[in-house]
């Protein structure tokens, strides 16, 4: 990710979205200074079973 270069094009706000089961990219973005936004429930479906995802945001 170059944050550099989103800080000089203007943006002040990044946001991703993240399996609540994948903890390991959890645990890498929260390292990353993301900050849990909220959580969305059965947002999405895969293999036939629904999943919530977290949303993080950082502010540049």
């Amino acid at each position: 990710m170059k944050l550099e270069w989103a800080k000089e094009v203007g943006i002040s706000r990044l946001g991703l979205t993240v399996i609540k089961d994948n903890d390991k990219a959890f645990n890498l973005y929260r390292k990353m200074g993301f900050v849990l936004e909220g959580e969305r429930v059965q947002s999405l479906k895969i293999n036939g079973e629904f999943v919530n995802e977290y949303y993080l945001y950082k502010l540049l």
